[in-house]
């Protein structure tokens, strides 16, 4: 396995290294050396980073631990994608008009906000408190997801749209990824190894009062990790917003 990581490793590095002595580069990195381009890439990848974990695991705390079926955890959810979608239009709008960095930290707080309160649901938690902590989550996502985009679209050529746009596509989908992996790998290792627990996420409303606790214990560490990927995120961009304003 050791074998496999340096192989990766060295083609990774083999690739990088061409490509950035390259006159007609696949990729070209020398791109990553213009400031604002590279912080909206990084900012978009450590996001959705975050973010993804909160797609895999809601679900499962909803049905699994909660025990509320399922048409009604859509219903639920539904109103974090309504924020969403009602986000990114307006901010997208008044973004162009008062400042795209001012959007992207305000969507940004509103997230960390958001995950603080997530990672502190347990079985007494209300389903309207739930509800509305899930929309003001939407909100955030919307609010920094549109002006984000115009920020990497404008920070290079129009010529290169084309290779913004999978540059987008590819730190959303690896962020993605990534984050759910993460996700997964740290609530099974928490259930393992905190409680032997190796049964259906359907029972786990069934769990006993230890093996609860480890699972929220578990819930907790991912959120907070959630919140510690959007600081990541929303740092750069504060120090943008101070040396430039976008």
């Amino acid at each position: 396995m050791l074998y496999f990581y340096f192989d990766i490793g060295s083609i990774c590095y083999f690739f990088i290294f061409t490509e950035i002595r390259s006159q007609n580069p696949i990729l070209n990195f020398n791109l990553f050396r213009i400031r604002s381009f590279s912080i909206a890439v990084n900012t978009r990848f450590f996001a959705f980073l975050a973010m993804s974990s909160n797609m895999i695991l809601m679900p499962i705390f909803l049905t699994g631990l909660l025990s509320i079926n399922e048409s009604r955890v859509g219903l639920m959810l539904i109103f974090q994608s309504l924020g969403m979608a009602f986000a990114a239009g307006l901010g997208g709008r008044l973004s162009d008009k008062f400042g795209r960095i001012k959007f992207i930290i305000f969507g940004f707080l509103l997230m960390i906000f958001s995950n603080i309160f997530i990672a502190q649901f347990n079985i007494s938690t209300s389903r309207s408190f739930i509800t509305t902590i899930l929309l003001i989550n939407g909100l955030g996502m919307g609010f920094w997801g549109s002006p984000n985009m115009a920020l990497t679209y404008s920070s290079l050529d129009k010529n290169l749209t084309g290779f913004v746009s999978s540059i987008i596509s590819f730190t959303r989908n690896m962020g993605n990824t990534f984050g759910q992996t993460l996700a997964t790998i740290m609530l099974t290792a928490f259930l393992i190894l905190g409680a032997n627990y190796k049964g259906d996420i359907a029972s786990l409303n069934s769990l006993d009062k230890d093996s609860m606790n480890v699972f929220l214990n578990a819930w907790k560490f991912i959120y907070f990790s959630s919140v510690v990927f959007l600081v990541i995120s929303l740092l750069p961009n504060i120090f943008l917003a101070r040396s430039k304003q976008i």
